[in-house]
C-alpha cells in the first residue's frame, strides 16, 4: 500500500511510487497524495523506447508507478476569479520513471547549456 507523501518528505531526488492520474499523448498526470500532483513527460517515462508505438500504450488509470522526483514546477490556477485570487499557483512535481534514474543512488547533474 502506497504512503502519503508529506511536503516534508518530498524533496529532489526522492524516491516514490505514485498513482496514474490520467493520461494523456505526451505526459502521465500522477497522484502522489491527496494533495500532490505531478507529471511524468513523455521524455522521461522510458530508457528505451520502441519505434512507432507510444510509451504509455500499456500504462492505464490507476496504476501505480515507481519514479524519482526531479523537481518542482509553479502552475497558476484558473480556479477562481483573478478579481479575487491575483496570484493563485500551486507546485505541480516533476518526475523521471526511467529505470536507470529511479535506481541510481541519486540523481546526475544537469550540465548547462552553453548557447
Amino acid at each position: 500500500k502506497r504512503l502519503p507523501v508529506s511536503i516534508a518528505g518530498l524533496a529532489q531526488g526522492t524516491v516514490i511510487t505514485a498513482s496514474v492520474k490520467s493520461v494523456k499523448a505526451m505526459q502521465l498526470n500522477m497522484r502522489l497524495s491527496d494533495s500532490w500532483l505531478g507529471r511524468i513527460h513523455i521524455t522521461e517515462f522510458t530508457d528505451s523506447p520502441d519505434q512507432g508505438t507510444s510509451p504509455f500504450s500499456k500504462v492505464s488509470v490507476n496504476d501505480d508507478i515507481s519514479c524519482r522526483v526531479l523537481g518542482f514546477r509553479d502552475v497558476k490556477s484558473h480556479k477562481f476569479l483573478p478579481i479575487t485570487h491575483r496570484d493563485h499557483q500551486y507546485s505541480v512535481v516533476e518526475l523521471t520513471a526511467k529505470s536507470g534514474r529511479v535506481a541510481a543512488k541519486e540523481l546526475p547533474e544537469l550540465e548547462e547549456n552553453s548557447a
